[in-house]
């Protein structure tokens, strides 16, 4: 099965909080760069996400592809 017929579901998860980020795409890996690179930047728009990020920085965070399904 060709990895670009696949939707994958991911989650991102603070280990101190246990807060947790669902979302989906087709490009998991491009997407969940974004999500690193808003959260660095600081431009975030999930705002408990970004304020988490900033109080317990990227080694407390897990970023998951919880799993892979055909489109």
């Amino acid at each position: 099965m060709p990895l670009l017929n696949l939707k994958s579901v991911y989650m991102i998860r603070c280990n101190v909080t246990d807060f947790r980020y669902y979302g989906e795409s087709s490009n998991v890996s491009g997407r969940l760069s974004s999500h690193r690179s808003m959260l660095n930047r600081h431009i975030h728009p999930n705002k408990v996400l970004q304020y988490e990020y900033l109080k317990y920085g990227f080694e407390n965070f897990d970023f998951l592809v919880l799993f892979m399904v055909n489109k």
